[in-house]
């Protein structure tokens, strides 16, 4: 289910998991909301390619607001925005002109959540599942299952959680390896 002319991609699995940790990776900025230890992403939030940086909160009731993205990530990170809510990111990044990601809520942090992140998976054109290096969580199961039988193309990552945040400034993501 091709969204306009690009795929969607979730990126999926239980919370602090490190699922947004993996889009500010990708898109090489701090732009998705990470915390320590407790649920942080309570919406589904797609980042999608735009010549001007934006942000655009949707309530449940249809109301629309705009606001900037240090004040999106402030807002998420203090637990101030709905899960009902939907957020569209968009930002002049080069993978974006390809795909739109969705950082999604963890999928066991409580049931909202849970609802949120398979109904990404449901909308998805691609699953990415961001694994913790430990047994699957119930909800990380059903999630598999889903996508298996809808015959999804997924790809699974497994993540070590080394509990450094990730920051695109840090020396070592300066050098390049061989």
């Amino acid at each position: 289910m091709t969204h306009g002319l690009k795929p969607r991609v979730a990126v999926v699995g239980s919370f602090q998991n490190g699922k947004s940790t993996l889009v500010n990776c990708l898109l090489d900025d701090y732009v998705a909301p990470t915390g320590i230890e407790l649920p942080t992403t309570h919406l589904a939030a797609t980042y999608a390619y735009g010549e001007l940086e934006t942000v655009n909160l949707k309530q449940a009731d249809g109301v629309e607001r705009s606001v900037d993205l240090d004040v999106f990530l402030r807002e998420s990170e203090q637990g101030r925005l709905q899960s009902s809510m939907q957020a569209c990111i968009t930002l002049w990044k080069p993978i974006l002109q390809e795909v739109d990601l969705v950082d999604t809520p963890g999928l066991d942090a409580n049931e909202p959540d849970t609802h949120l992140a398979m109904d990404a998976v449901e909308d998805a054109d691609f699953v990415l599942f961001l694994l913790a290096n430990q047994g699957l969580c119930q909800s990380e199961k059903q999630a598999l299952r889903r996508v298996c039988e809808a015959g999804k193309p997924c790809a699974v990552v497994i993540n070590c959680k080394d509990q450094q945040r990730w920051d695109p400034g840090m020396e070592s993501n300066l050098v390049i390896g061989v």
